[in-house]
């Protein structure tokens, strides 16, 4: 899992909690830096999880990058409370995830989860 997010304290409690759940983290603090270990790892990720309202390269322009470099990606955005309302007619456009913040353990569980389920769902559609 790939989580991209600009503030070092959310950023680093956010991998605290992913690696609680049982998932391999990688962590990036901006677009860029998630393209360029995307790029290192060969693509290797299952989900990409970014704050929806980055600078310079926002999370949709990100997963819409690297969708292109792997359609199946999984992406699921966060969001504070403020910008849900917002993110979440682009990401349903655009077919990614949203989470709104602030989330608890419970939440963050449930919305990785139902991003890696859902790629699942659409992989197995798409062989028949």
């Amino acid at each position: 899992m790939l989580l991209v997010e600009p503030d070092p304290e959310t950023r680093t409690l956010g991998a605290f909690m992913l690696r609680r759940l049982g998932y391999r983290v990688a962590e990036a603090r901006s677009g860029l830096d998630a393209l360029r270990l995307y790029d290192e790892e060969d693509g290797g990720f299952d989900l990409l999880l970014a704050e929806a309202a980055m600078p310079r390269m926002n999370g949709h322009d990100l997963a819409e990058q690297l969708r292109a470099r792997r359609s199946n990606l999984r992406v699921l955005l966060l969001a504070d409370n403020a910008y849900v309302r917002l993110a979440r007619r682009a990401a349903a456009q655009k077919g990614l995830g949203l989470l709104s913040r602030p989330f608890t353990m419970a939440s963050l569980a449930a919305g990785v989860r139902e991003a890696l389920d859902k790629g699942r769902t659409m992989a197995a559609g798409n062989r028949a």
